[in-house]
């Protein structure tokens, strides 16, 4: 009886240890490919030192990116020190973030981006855009602190995210999944599938190859169908699922806005760009009601700067010469974009 019960511990502790092996296995491996992306060596220490940060954005497209916390929590110990509060009549700079509408350049050759249009406006005025096709207020807020760590601190940081929001529901939860603990309709009807990876958020903290797994599985869950032009929305989401991706919103937007602070830039200021009147409709009950419910919270903080040039005349009345699609512009469009901006820093 003693030699079975001996015989049986025997084989359960073989049977962990080749476990636990493979587990190291497949962790050193995907530290490796992390470290093939990020060319940091940094990838290495992750979950050992709790201020090196991973994101996974897009794993197909390899775009995962590393951020030292405590690099920039350094740089913005120096920018405090070394503040000085810059007068209106200086040239200053602008950092200005946002999807593929700020990013520009989209209908045609000579589009341009409205951020380019308003440096040409005001000779005093030198914006950087750190726009890009597609990304929403979880990549920017990485953008941010990369810029904080490499470029020298501007007078105000505009934040035009709106548009791309809506991704967080079809790619789901990522960095802000421990601050909203919500999980999006279709993700829970694979509950079970899901429950196990959800029982410790240690192990993404700690683990690259759990992180990696996640990132799998929640692609693979997406919500949201869209057509080739992106212009349908799954009838099947429902309202909490706007309301979350409006939470996701606030959450990015308040870290942005803590980091600007935190580096005396002057002043932060929210922008909500205009779209096709069609698509205005379409997503003003859907998206776009818990977004501006969002703004009203985040705002009650005088540091913030809310701009809407959405609703304004001149993008309703000549739709067809100012949008080559639902939301992007053309030049005429980025050009009326740019000068009501250019009013709104006079006044």
């Amino acid at each position: 009886m003693i030699k079975r019960l001996s015989s049986k511990t025997y084989f359960i502790i073989r049977y962990i240890l080749f476990l636990l092996v493979v587990f190291l296995v497949i962790e050193s491996i995907s530290r490796i490919f992390v470290w093939t992306i990020t060319k940091d060596p940094k990838t290495f220490i992750y979950g050992f030192n709790k201020d090196i940060k991973i994101d996974i954005f897009h794993l197909r497209k390899l775009d995962i990116k590393l951020t030292d916390l405590y690099l920039i929590n350094q740089v913005s110990l120096k920018n405090k020190s070394k503040y000085k509060k810059k007068s209106m009549d200086e040239n200053f700079k602008i950092w200005a973030f946002g999807g593929s509408t700020t990013a520009g350049n989209i209908c045609g050759k000579n589009s341009s981006s409205w951020p380019t249009e308003l440096s040409k406006l005001n000779n005093n005025i030198k914006i950087y855009n750190f726009g890009g096709g597609g990304i929403d207020s979880e990549k920017s807020l990485y953008k941010l602190r990369n810029a904080i760590l490499s470029e020298s601190i501007p007078r105000e940081v505009w934040w035009a995210h709106k548009f791309n929001e809506i991704n967080v529901i079809y790619q789901g939860l990522k960095s802000n999944k421990d601050t909203i603990n919500y999980v999006f309709t279709d993700l829970s009807k694979k509950k079970l599938k899901l429950f196990f990876l959800k029982l410790d958020t240690t192990f993404k903290k700690n683990f690259l190859s759990y992180k990696i797994l996640e990132n799998i599985i929640l692609s693979s869950s997406r919500k949201i169908i869209m057509n080739v032009n992106k212009e349908h929305v799954n009838i099947n989401l429902t309202y909490a699922d706007f309301e979350y991706a409006s939470y996701n919103y606030k959450v990015n937007t308040l870290e942005a806005i803590k980091l600007s602070k935190k580096n005396n830039i002057n002043k932060f200021t929210i922008i909500s760009l205009p779209a096709r009147l069609d698509y205005e409709k379409k997503m003003k009950d859907l998206f776009f009601v818990h977004y501006y419910e969002r703004v009203k919270e985040i705002i009650k903080d005088e540091y913030v700067n809310f701009v809407d040039i959405s609703m304004h005349p001149n993008f309703i009345k000549d739709g067809k010469n100012i949008f080559c699609d639902e939301v992007h512009k053309t030049l005429k469009g980025n050009l009326i974009a740019a000068k009501m901006l250019g009013k709104y820093l006079t006044n």
